[in-house]
């Protein structure tokens, strides 16, 4: 075994025993006593093997800011990382949806607030690289019956089909819905794509006796509510003479809503 060879040998098993020694740490204690730099490291250890990982970390910290800049960080943009890849950006960004999954699927069965539909439509859009929507079915009294997401991996713009929303809603009936999407490098604030197409699906809905509460967006600069900055007011007054010859659905658009409320006034 030549000098190169024997070399490699030993940094391998110095590598070994340096991730043997954060494993057993980690059975014993969690993460609680790992700094940011060692977090990263260690979840690096299950996309790259037999390599120091540190220096990798410290260059994830330094580029994004923080241990939560790293974690809602674009998959593409973690793959530029020096020493990450493809394979490290998805294990990454994997670990942060499956935690705004499990937060989204057990902390919440209800939504009866701005301010906690806000915080759902966050929480399962928060972070991704590409234009998410989703609907959330509700009952009359705010239980979540159904969250539909809808996603494209060719573009960034999803292509929505009011159809296959109002077919969703139908099928697990709903009383009520709430929209939801994100804009992934801009504003939260509505385009006016945005509410023609809540406007389109609100009366939709509305001929077939469901509510549309709310239209949330989310982006890095914070959630954006429909129904907080009164857009919803705005598109039920514009219904009104599509409906005219509609009484059922006049009624229903009369009807005042008492269980979503706005709970940022």
């Amino acid at each position: 075994m030549n000098n190169n060879q024997t070399k490699e040998k030993s940094q391998t098993n110095i590598h070994k025993d340096h991730r043997l020694r954060r494993k057993t740490s980690f059975l014993q204690s969690g993460l609680a006593s790992f700094s940011d730099i060692e977090k990263l490291e260690f979840i690096l250890f299950y996309a790259i093997s037999q390599k120091d990982t540190n220096p990798i970390a410290h260059r994830l910290l330094d580029t994004f800011g923080s241990f939560r800049g790293v974690m809602e960080a674009p998959v593409e943009a973690l793959a530029k990382i020096e020493g990450m890849g493809m394979h490290s950006a998805i294990l990454i960004n994997l670990i942060h949806q499956s935690f705004n999954a499990y937060s989204s699927s057990n902390n919440r069965t209800t939504i009866n607030k701005v301010t906690e539909a806000k915080e759902y439509v966050s929480n399962a859009l928060d972070g991704l690289a590409h234009e998410v929507f989703i609907l959330i079915c509700l009952n009359e009294n705010g239980r979540i019956l159904q969250t539909k997401t809808i996603t494209s991996e060719s573009s960034q713009k999803v292509d929505i089909s009011i159809k296959t929303l109002t077919r969703t809603a139908i099928n697990c009936n709903a009383a009520k819905v709430i929209l939801g999407h994100n804009h992934p490098n801009g504003s939260p604030l509505p385009s006016d794509e945005d509410i023609s197409f809540t406007s389109n699906f609100f009366l939709n809905c509305l001929l077939l006796d469901i509510k549309v509460v709310d239209h949330i967006i989310t982006s890095p600069k914070g959630a954006f509510s429909f129904l907080h900055h009164k857009i919803m007011d705005s598109i039920k007054s514009t219904t009104i003479p599509k409906i005219s010859g509609n009484k059922k659905a006049l009624n229903s658009l009369n009807q005042p809503e008492t269980i979503y409320i706005n709970d940022e006034e």
